[in-house]
């Protein structure tokens, strides 16, 4: 199981992968950790842990005691991730670009689920990409600046992505993009990207927040979540100005019916914009809070507008979250 390692103060991250030296999984991913032994003796790679948990295999050998470990201290030569982590390490150095490859799709079929919202799914026409589920593309569009979007599935073995791209009088792109693939039929893109997907460990609850088209990478999130069954609560917020921008409610809620231990709370701004509704009114933060006031040792998930993580990374944190159970798109460029 993938953890993902963020680094203070540098607004970067990379991935590492169970089992594997912290070390190892910088240094395949252009990160530059300061070492020489690789054998915890010399102490080069050491740092701290500010956030998340670490093992060893063994302890004996190491240059820092159990006093040090204890307070965070670590050797990341041979310390390996048991969750999420956020770290600080002198001198260390990272890429200035992620390394990411070209595909190219076909379009399955392209249909409007409501209002102004289409559902696109493509198939790969040589290779496919290989990706986390809640992870995005940035697609790219001749003529244009490639812009981001979320995969709304989870991987599978066929290599089929959907989208979900909302048409509207003030995005061009998005205009462009659904003409593009109307007309032409293929869709170019780079990827994958993102450090928002699907956690199953530590083996603790989940909290899932969306505002609008942001449910795509939460809907994939959801979807490998189904595929290994867990005792622990899924729930869902996902909230709207109108009733269309829950735009798939319906399979939120045949799953709420499907899976015992998913929640699906929808949401809408104000009573102003619907005079009927089966969901609840207000903001989403603020419900969130309402069935979770304590959120230690919850994993926490945003889809959506800037603002959706900011504010929740301002309530939740005071209200017990830990940061690096936290995960969203917006942090790859802060």
């Amino acid at each position: 199981m993938p953890y993902t390692i963020r680094i203070a103060h540098q607004q970067k991250s990379f991935i590492v992968e169970e089992n594997e030296t912290i070390l190892d999984a910088a240094t395949r991913q252009n990160f530059d950790i300061p070492h020489s032994c690789c054998e915890g003796i010399c102490g080069s790679c050491e740092g701290q842990v500010i956030d998340g948990i670490v093992h060893y295999d063994e302890t004996e050998h190491l240059v820092i005691d159990a006093e040090e470990r204890a307070q965070g201290r670590a050797l990341f030569c041979s310390a390996k991730a048991c969750s999420d982590l956020l770290i600080d390490v002198p001198g260390m150095g990272v890429p200035a670009k992620q390394n990411i490859k070209s595909y190219t799709y076909t379009l399955q079929s392209l249909q409007l689920l409501k209002e102004n919202i289409y559902q696109a799914f493509l198939l790969p026409i040589d290779k496919k990409i290989t990706y986390f589920a809640g992870q995005y593309i940035n697609v790219s569009l001749p003529g244009q600046e490639s812009k981001p979007f979320s995969i709304a599935n989870a991987p599978n073995h066929q290599g089929l992505l959907e989208l979900h791209i909302r048409r509207q009088s003030d995005n061009l792109f998005a205009q462009q993009l659904i003409d593009h693939l109307q007309t032409h039929k293929t869709l170019t893109f780079e990827g994958p990207l993102g450090n928002c997907y699907y956690h199953p460990k530590p083996n603790m609850p989940s909290i899932l927040l969306a505002v609008g088209t942001g449910f795509a990478p939460i809907k994939a999130i959801l979807e490998e979540a189904f595929k290994n069954p867990s005792p622990h609560e899924l729930s869902l917020f996902w909230a709207g100005k109108y009733p269309y921008d829950l735009y798939q409610m319906e399979l939120a809620q045949q799953w709420e019916q499907t899976y015992k231990n998913f929640r699906f709370v929808p949401i809408l701004a104000s009573a102003e914009t619907s005079l009927s509704w089966p969901g609840i009114y207000g903001n989403i933060i603020d419900i969130a809070l309402d069935y979770y006031p304590n959120l230690a040792q919850h994993h926490i998930y945003f889809g959506g507008p800037i603002q959706l993580t900011m504010d929740g990374l301002e309530h939740f944190v005071a209200n017990g979250a830990q940061t690096c159970y936290m995960y969203s798109d917006v942090f790859d460029f802060m």
